[in-house]
């Protein structure tokens, strides 16, 4: 099942973000698409997981259609104040198999929700387009915020780190 969570809230568009998340064998991906700043909309998909340490891993890219990894992720925690620690490295690999799979699973299912690329141009939009009532399956709303019922906020941390490109950030 995916998790969806979007943010409609955006005077210059008609959506702020949207993230999609699925766990799978024990790791964790995550999809947005959303505004960066200064009209800008900007994309990530990562994969993480938490090792036997606590650390939390991953690989991230700045697209969501990425045939690479771009960056490998470690997020350790001080051992006093609980304090995040991120490492962020230079890290090319090829998706694998099952990694294409799941990016290709959770692209299709942003594109139920959103014109985007191609298809927003075709609209005569520089930006992604919210479909008209295309949210109407996602269950809960609260302010301009829809969520569909598999929707939690594992993992969410990793928005407040220098590799998350969007301007959304969820506290811890």
């Amino acid at each position: 099942m995916i998790a969806i969570y979007l943010n409609t809230k955006v005077k210059s568009s008609n959506f702020h973000t949207i993230i999609l998340k699925k766990t799978l064998n024990q790791h964790t991906y995550i999809m947005g698409l959303g505004y960066a700043g200064g009209r800008v909309y900007d994309e990530f998909f990562g994969q993480f997981f938490t090792n036997e340490s606590g650390e939390d891993i991953g690989k991230v890219s700045n697209s969501i259609g990425p045939y690479d990894w771009e960056k490998s992720i470690k997020i350790s925690y001080d051992d006093e104040t609980w304090e995040p620690k991120s490492e962020c490295n230079e890290f090319f690999e090829q998706l694998d198999e099952t990694e294409t799979n799941v990016r290709d699973n959770m692209f299709s299912k942003l594109k139920e929700y959103i014109l985007y690329g191609e298809d927003a141009e075709n609209s005569q939009s520089e930006f992604p387009i919210l479909k008209e009532n295309s949210y109407t399956d996602l269950l809960s709303e609260i302010d301009e915020v829809y969520t569909n019922e598999f929707w939690d906020e594992e993992y969410l941390y990793i928005t407040q780190e220098s590799f998350w490109p969007l301007s959304l950030r969820f506290s811890d």
